[in-house]
């Protein structure tokens, strides 16, 4: 099974990272070497406008520690290494690909390897109000990574998480986690 999960990943998000690649609480550590290089791996994007709208969906201009999706307030954060969690703005653009959203989150540092931390309610308010990829960029635009949110639904069901289970990404290189509703990370590939 840990041969699949890796594969399905790696498959999803190759060509994402090739193409451009509960509240704000801490989460336990992903690791102890924690990575502080700043990646460039893809483009970069257009600064952000102050008014954040796009095909009717609106989000906040303000710097947050957990998205907020037409005034909806999601599971859908960012977090260091060491398990603190990081400050972003949000952006929505069209898609780089088909015709739905971009949602772009405005890391408050040019930390790389940032983990994207997400639960089910949150990919299915992205999924119905037309968003199909998130992308994290650092403070200065250069892009990190792009997930598609198809992608992440696939591993979620894939690995069969309850609704409050959040999967925790970090691009190909680092091995898929969750944390489970008590806060608790546990890694699910090497």
């Amino acid at each position: 099974m840990m041969s699949k999960v890796k594969m399905l990943l790696a498959t999803t998000l190759i060509g994402a990272l090739l193409a451009g690649t509960a509240c704000a609480a801490n989460t336990a550590p992903y690791s102890l070497q924690e990575k502080t290089e700043s990646i460039r791996s893809g483009g970069k994007v257009e600064a952000f406008p102050f008014r954040r709208i796009c095909r009717g969906i609106t989000v906040t201009e303000k710097w947050v520690m957990q998205a907020r999706i037409d005034g909806i307030m999601i599971k859908l954060q960012l977090f260091d290494r060491s398990g603190q969690g990081v400050a972003f703005q949000e952006n929505l653009t069209n898609a780089s690909e088909g015709e739905g959203m971009r949602l772009i989150l405005r890391q408050a540092n040019c930390m790389g390897g940032l983990l994207l931390q997400i639960d089910q309610h949150a990919l299915d308010v992205l999924k119905n109000v037309g968003i199909t990829e998130i992308a994290v960029v650092d403070y200065d635009l250069f892009i990190q990574a792009v997930y598609p949110v198809e992608a992440l639904n696939s591993v979620r069901a894939m690995l069969d998480l309850k609704s409050g289970e959040e999967l925790s990404v970090s691009g190909l290189e680092d091995p898929v986690s969750v944390v489970g509703e008590n806060g608790v990370r546990r890694v699910i590939s090497e």
